[in-house]
């Protein structure tokens, strides 16, 4: 409340300038974090009355109404930015994959792949194609489908986000991309045993390429940061030669700066005195998967 008031004194000018609409944002992302969703909900009405078009701010509020139960308002926003024309194309497969999530978490399965369906052509950033084949796959699993939508959409500490991933393997065991989430989550807390044996386990089971290439990236990474530059380099070596995962062009030419990272720190791991944990040492890609 204090913030608002603070934005909304009458000033000299017909116009809130663009520091207090910056500083407005700011607020609302601390309240985000914070996840005090009418906060947040307030802030950017406060921006909205300002700048009534603001994509940003109208895309945060569609997720923040989704976050906070109330589908549908969130429903009525995301429909309505979904076909405005002066939002542009990228917003509106945003407001479109919104609608997905909600038709989602309504339990409306065939509603939410037919939006899912018509944003995936609109997408090309390698990361949203793995968030939405996380999502079209979840649409499958009716025993953890809210979760996990609610995970891929809220913000979440490091324990949670292992704690919750946990959770959807006790719900469904045999889900390949439950165990790639619980993998991921527990890399990023710092459990690199486990969360290299996850996903070393579940890549093989993997079939949406994005998902595949961001499993073995992920397990370079690893075993470069610990020192394991040989095991790195041969991972970096066959995604960069790999012709069947549609890698693009600047992601091979990514793959071999790495490759040659990992060659010129392993050429010096004597100097380093670095060695390769005996826990993470695991295989690269074998015969299962091919260069060629």
């Amino acid at each position: 409340a204090a913030t608002r008031a603070r934005y909304d004194r009458p000033t000299i000018f017909a116009r809130v300038c663009a520091r207090e609409i910056a500083a407005l944002r700011r607020s609302a992302g601390r309240a985000y974090r914070a996840r005090n969703w009418n906060e947040v909900i307030a802030l950017n009405e406060t921006i909205l009355g300002h700048i009534p078009g603001d994509i940003h701010a109208r895309l945060r509020m569609v997720r923040v109404h989704i976050l906070n139960k109330s589908l549908d308002q969130a429903y009525a926003l995301a429909s309505e930015l979904s076909t405005d024309k002066r939002a542009g194309a990228v917003a509106r497969g945003h407001a479109m994959e919104a609608l997905g999530d909600i038709e989602a978490l309504r339990g409306h399965v065939a509603a939410a792949q037919e939006h899912f369906k018509k944003v995936m052509p609109t997408i090309f950033k390698r990361n949203r194609l793995r968030v939405l084949a996380v999502k079209t796959a979840a649409l499958e699993q009716s025993s953890v489908r809210p979760t996990v939508f609610r995970y891929l959409l809220g913000h979440w500490s490091k324990k949670e986000r292992v704690t919750q991933t946990h959770e959807f393997l006790k719900s469904a065991p045999n889900w390949a991309i439950g165990s790639y989430l619980a993998g991921r989550a527990e890399l990023i807390d710092g459990q690199i045993a486990a969360g290299v044996k996850r996903l070393r386990r579940v890549v093989e089971r993997l079939k949406e390429p994005s998902l595949k290439i961001e499993t073995w990236r992920l397990m370079a990474r690893t075993l470069f940061d610990n020192g394991c530059f040989e095991r790195a380099e041969n991972i970096y070596l066959w995604l960069a030669q790999h012709k069947g995962l549609s890698i693009a062009n600047g992601e091979r030419e990514n793959f071999r700066r790495w490759r040659r990272r990992s060659r010129f720190f392993g050429s010096r791991n004597e100097r380093l005195k670095l060695q390769c944990p005996g826990e993470i040492d695991i295989e690269p890609p074998g015969n299962q998967y091919p260069a060629q």
